[in-house]
């Protein structure tokens, strides 16, 4: 029997929800990516959105070895109709799995500079 590592845990964890994240966008009301809760901040399509580029920038910032306000991942233009989320966050998704298929846990303890100048671990950045 293989020993379930701290990685696998977390990877399972992060793909279960990703798949949750995906069933929201699909049941988002189709005209409704415009609609603000709050008038003054972003559109259900803005925040949706927003999922998608956590897990791109996080996974890119690791990738890379540090973060950056300058680096921006690649396919990463936000849709503007809600039918087009959930597929763009599907394959978002899965670039940001496919950076961090060669993390080991060893690699957890390593620090990055995170965007605001702080030395963070890979572990607390995951």
């Amino acid at each position: 029997m293989t020993h379930r590592t701290e990685l696998d845990a977390f990877r399972a964890a992060w793909n279960s929800e990703a798949e949750n994240t995906f069933r929201l966008f699909e049941a988002l009301p189709i005209d409704q990516y415009d609609f603000r809760p709050d008038p003054k901040g972003r559109s259900i399509g803005e925040l949706a959105w927003h999922l998608s580029e956590i897990d791109a920038c996080l996974t890119f910032g690791i990738a890379e070895g540090r973060f950056s306000l300058e680096d921006e991942p690649p396919d990463l233009k936000r849709p503007r109709e809600i039918k087009l989320l959930a597929p763009g966050f599907r394959r978002v998704h899965e670039q940001a799995v496919a950076r961090l298929r060669n993390l080991q846990n060893d690699q957890l303890d390593q620090a990055v500079t995170f965007f605001d100048g702080r030395r963070l671990t890979i572990r607390d950045v995951l």
